[in-house]
């Protein structure tokens, strides 16, 4: 009964609907040819929608503040423990949605753990330099906007996330320039955890186009933080009794890595309590068939890393 209630609130009211252009990469780019890399091809023939290119992370501009540092780390290891075709495979698999801004800069509308992940992984001389390439997917191309026409027109698609990682309010002049200067939001860890046991739903992979309420209809940008945000705002995880000197108001983003995870797996069953309640309807992706997509608690390992943790589309 509660089920079908669901399924024909949705179909009254979607959520979301299709925004976000996927690449279906079959053939790996050669990372030695200057055109296949994102500048000098738009720079020489131009990029429109829908085309790839390889681009480094170091180039890449983020369109939100955070990240969940345990996953990213999680993402890391994995890509040190790939061969060199593994990686190969991976990084086209996992292709970025990118939008081409003023001056030719790319920015990165999804991915961010994936991009800094392979930023910061040490890849040893039999996993050369040169596979540490992002493929970039082009959503737009708003090259010939002005700054503050581009910024505008992003904050309309939703193309950017203006919270910082405790929830303020920010404004486009707050993002990182670089991936290097990503912050650290603990919730956002924990909402993949949700994502990965079907929590809540992310329209657009394989695993989830079966699903009715992914029919012609795909994620939003951003959704994890979204869902970051609104477990942060009932479940703030202020004081941990581990840690007694705990202050109480920022215990979570003080706290090591390790102590991290600790934390947020004892917040599991009641963040999914919180989750597939019906106070969470209104949130995109909320799960509606969950007798076909069945919410799980994924296993976390002691480093905090579910199964999967390097496919940052599912």
């Amino acid at each position: 009964m509660f089920s079908s209630l669901l399924i024909c609130l949705f179909l009254l009211f979607p959520l979301y609907t299709l925004s976000r252009i996927y690449c279906d990469i079959q053939t790996p780019l050669d990372s030695t040819v200057s055109l296949n890399y994102c500048y000098d091809r738009y720079r020489s023939t131009g990029l429109k929608k829908g085309d790839y290119c390889l681009i480094r992370p170091e180039r890449v501009r983020p369109t939100q503040v955070f990240v969940g540092k345990v996953e990213m780390e999680c993402t890391k290891s994995l890509f040190e423990s790939y061969t060199s075709d593994q990686l190969r495979v991976n990084l086209m698999e996992n292709n970025v949605p990118t939008v081409i801004g003023p001056k030719a800069e790319f920015y990165i509308t999804d991915h961010h753990h994936f991009a800094v992940a392979l930023f910061q992984a040490f890849l040893d001389f039999q996993r050369p330099v040169i596979h540490r390439v992002l493929y970039a997917c082009i959503q737009e191309d708003y090259s010939q906007y002005n700054k503050s026409s581009f910024w505008k027109i992003m904050k309309e698609r939703q193309f950017v996330f203006l919270e910082d990682e405790r929830g303020n309010s920010i404004t486009t002049d707050d993002l990182p320039v670089t991936l290097k200067l990503m912050a650290d939001n603990p919730f956002r860890t924990l909402a993949s955890w949700l994502r990965k046991g079907f929590v809540y739903i992310k329209c657009g992979s394989k695993k989830t186009k079966h699903a009715l309420q992914c029919k012609n209809s795909t994620a939003p940008f951003f959704l994890e933080c979204i869902w970051a945000d609104y477990i942060r705002k009932f479940i703030p995880l202020t004081y941990y009794p581990s840690w007694p000197d705990s202050p109480l108001d920022d215990f979570i983003y003080r706290a090591s890595l390790q102590l991290q995870v600790e934390a947020l797996v004892g917040v599991m069953n009641s963040s999914m309590s919180l989750a597939l309640s019906t106070d969470a309807i209104n949130l995109p992706g909320f799960n509606f068939q969950r007798d076909i997509l069945t919410p799980t608690m994924v296993k976390i390992d002691n480093h905090g890393c579910p199964p999967g943790a390097d496919d940052d589309s599912l």
